[in-house]
């Protein structure tokens, strides 16, 4: 897990890379990679690199990687969970000088071009130049667990792992913000992909790839979109097998490191389920393990936690998060937070990631289990009751309203001049279902291209915030092939209420049998924004009369914080994603 940032010059003449520019550019990711930096440029590209050394520990690892020839230049960021079979497709025409993935992506991408990326497994966002061609080509793994973000203009692209490195670059003074996209941060807490803050700045879709001539064509192509149900469908015990087979392989591939491994742990199915089957396929190993303690029952997993864990057999490790050390971490998520990025879980998951990074440099964990398996119970259940009796509106756009939590007649009041359209705007989300395996389909697939991005950039900026990387074993791509062709009522319980049945089913296997309600690893933000946090909203309230550039209306935005302060409105979350943005712009605009 690194950085990687650079640029590349469009026309005849291309400005000559300045290296002075960007030494403090790429200073700015030495969280994301404190072990190593590089650059390396020739008078049309440049590429900067940051390195948190995991596999093959040497320097002969560092990058940028540079072929033998000198025609080709790589940065890559991640891992890729299948570069040895890769690698012995290579034997016959590559002698590789380290045992390293960076290397084997390098010449994959010289030997098979863009077709190279389809066959990657793993967690990526690179850039690849070639001398000859002229050409440089930004990619992200399959479903974005690596960001990769982009500005281009008349005069060339510039690229960076981290959106406030793209914000801070000289082409990025005087921009505007985009109006939409801030529109879309306010309503959601996040920008999904290929939005970003700033006119003429982009984030690289998950599963696809830009490419970028020195003449300045763009072409752009995708390598990678889920689709449900393709192949024989599964169900009942042939499913279950298949979960368990492709989830035991994926685990074999996860912990290869040279680097100390260990594992979150909450009280729930997913994590837990992850230590197990690891257990099983390396039951020698001594396997720690990462929980937080919460005051508030609601959120509270650490008793179900050390439960499990002496169950696996597990050295956990544990510490509380408790409102004062809420209070002691705002500055640690602002810092985080290199772009805005409005999940009140970044808190725990800043702390997990502390403790974590103290004993290890890898970290297993269950996200993407939800997503795949039907395990937002508490909004799917209700939706795909309504399809199968006829009742309400069954459309994925009605599905999607629960994202925005302030309403349409208050966000208009405030921001009159942003426009109100909801995720699930397309005539597609607008059709009404009866069928309801269809129906659970397609809500699978909203979640997955909807928030799990939101989940992942969360996981991807507390981890690197520590230098700690986070392996996902249920993003497997066999993982995810499997978990495609399963049935959903071999998932989920309309009638008990009960998501993710052949997890629980493996769990209860090996004698665990997970009993709490679904929690998620979040926090009690509208507590904390009434308390520890409310003299830093009013702060950021303080005379407010535009935001992001963008003209907002003072008098209802504090009317609204009164009416949540008072309890006469439930719904803080607007005004911890104000704080984020305000503390964003002044930080790097």
């Amino acid at each position: 897990m690194c950085g990687i940032c650079g640029q590349f010059g469009f026309g005849l003449h291309s400005e000559l890379p300045n290296v002075t520019e960007w030494r403090p550019l790429i200073q700015m990711m030495s969280r994301r990679g404190p072990d190593d930096q590089g650059i390396w440029h020739d008078e049309r590209c440049l590429m900067g690199f940051r390195r948190l050394a995991i596999i093959d520990l040497s320097p002969a690892a560092n990058q940028p990687f540079i072929s033998p020839d000198e025609r080709y230049a790589l940065v890559f960021n991640g891992e890729l969970y299948n570069f040895s079979e890769l690698a012995s497709e290579l034997t016959h025409q590559v002698q590789f000088g380290t045992r390293g993935d960076a290397e084997v992506v390098l010449h994959s991408l010289m030997t098979w071009g863009a077709k190279a990326l389809s066959r990657f497994n793993g967690m990526y966002a690179l850039a690849f130049y070639d001398k000859v061609e002229q050409t440089l080509l930004l990619a992200r793994d399959h479903v974005g667990m690596k960001p990769l973000y982009f500005l281009s203009d008349a005069t060339g692209v510039v690229f960076a792992s981290q959106y406030d490195q793209i914000a801070r670059h000289r082409k990025a003074r005087g921009r505007s913000f985009s109006i939409e996209d801030v529109a879309t941060y306010l309503r959601i807490g996040y920008i999904p992909a290929p939005g970003a803050l700033l006119q003429g700045t982009e984030m690289v879709e998950p599963g696809s790839w830009v490419s970028f001539s020195s003449a300045g064509k763009v072409t752009r192509g995708r390598v990678f979109e889920f689709q449900p149900e393709s192949g024989p469908v599964l169900s009942g015990p042939d499913a279950d097998e298949a979960i368990a087979d492709a989830l035991g392989r994926s685990l074999r591939r996860h912990i290869v490191s040279d680097a100390p491994v260990g594992c979150f742990l909450s009280g729930g199915v997913d994590s837990t389920l992850i230590a197990s089957v690891w257990r099983k396929v390396d039951p020698d190993r001594v396997i720690p393990a990462f929980t937080i303690g919460r005051p508030d029952s609601a959120f509270d997993e650490s008793d179900e936690a050390r439960t499990h864990a002496d169950a696996i057999g597990l050295q956990l490790h544990l510490e509380n998060l408790s409102d004062h050390e809420a209070e002691s971490l705002i500055d640690d998520v602002f810092e985080a937070s290199t772009e805005p990025l409005a999940d009140p879980g970044i808190f725990p998951s800043l702390m997990v990631s502390r403790m974590a990074a103290k004993k290890v440099k890898v970290v297993l964990s269950g996200e993407g289990a939800d997503e795949l398996f039907w395990g937002y119970v508490g909004r799917q259940c209700p939706f795909l009751k309504n399809v199968a009796y006829g009742n309400g509106d069954r459309s994925l756009q009605k599905y999607s309203s629960w994202l925005t939590d302030i309403r349409p007649e208050e966000f208009e009041s405030c921001f009159p001049v942003m426009p109100f359209s909801p995720l699930g705007s397309q005539a597609a989300d607008r059709e009404i279902y009866s069928d309801i395996a269809r129906a659970a389909s397609e809500m699978r697939r909203y979640e997955i291209q909807t928030y799990l991005p939101f989940i992942l950039l969360k996981t991807d900026r507390a981890s690197m915030f520590h230098s700690l990387e986070v392996r996902l074993p249920f993003l497997d791509k066999e993982v995810i092939e499997v978990a495609s062709r399963i049935r959903w009522d071999s998932c989920l319980d309309l009638d008990r209420g009960g998501g993710k049945q052949p997890l629980r089913k493996l769990l209860a296997n090996s004698g665990i049998y997970p009993s709490l309600p679904k929690r998620g690893f979040g926090a009690p933000i509208d507590r904390w924004l009434r308390g520890c946090l409310s003299s830093r909203i009013s702060d950021c309230l303080e005379g407010i009369e535009v935001l992001a550039g963008i003209p907002v209306n003072r008098k209802s935005i504090t009317k609204l914080w009164s009416a949540f302060q008072s309890g006469q409105n439930p719904r803080g979350a607007v005004f911890w994603r104000l704080l984020l943005l305000c503390e964003w712009v002044r930080r790097n605009i």
